[in-house]
């Protein structure tokens, strides 16, 4: 099965057949998106083990990108995750940039699968985001 094939499927359809793909190869897109995220921001790719956690968390959780309710606790519980160690909101404009490095380097580069990947990632880091870094996420009880 090669990508053109798989063109005639909607955005949704693309990343969910692609992500077995992405998931097969997955010692590689670490390798890949380790180095990217080096190059994106050093401070985040410093934890091998973070490193792994958001490339493995990303890959499972994209098939599911359109249905929130399905991703929502492992995403959020890496993003509070990644919150309390340290990483600010713009960090995840970096993840998103090596993460779709990633797939370009592993699955290739076809506009239509660039373009699906991007979408979905996309949906995930915003919920990570708001999550972590949203209104609520903060708020301290009232004391009686």
């Amino acid at each position: 099965m090669t990508i053109q094939t798989l063109r005639p499927l909607s955005p949704t359809a693309l990343v969910r057949a692609t992500a077995p793909l992405l998931d097969a190869m997955h010692e590689q897109g670490v390798l890949v998106f380790a180095s990217r995220l080096a190059h994106y921001a050093p401070a985040l790719a410093s934890s091998d083990m973070l490193v792994r956690t958001v490339f493995a968390s990303l890959t499972a959780a994209a098939p599911a990108a359109d249905r929130p309710d399905l991703s929502r606790e492992v995403l959020v519980g890496l993003a509070l995750h990644l919150r309390d160690a340290g990483m600010a909101p713009r960090g995840y404009i970096a993840i998103h940039a090596a993460f779709l490095d990633a797939v370009a380097d592993r699955l290739g580069t076809d506009p239509a699968l660039t373009s699906a990947w991007e979408t979905a990632t996309g949906t995930m880091l915003a919920t990570m985001m708001a999550a972590a870094h949203g209104p609520r996420s903060h708020t301290t009880p009232l004391a009686a």
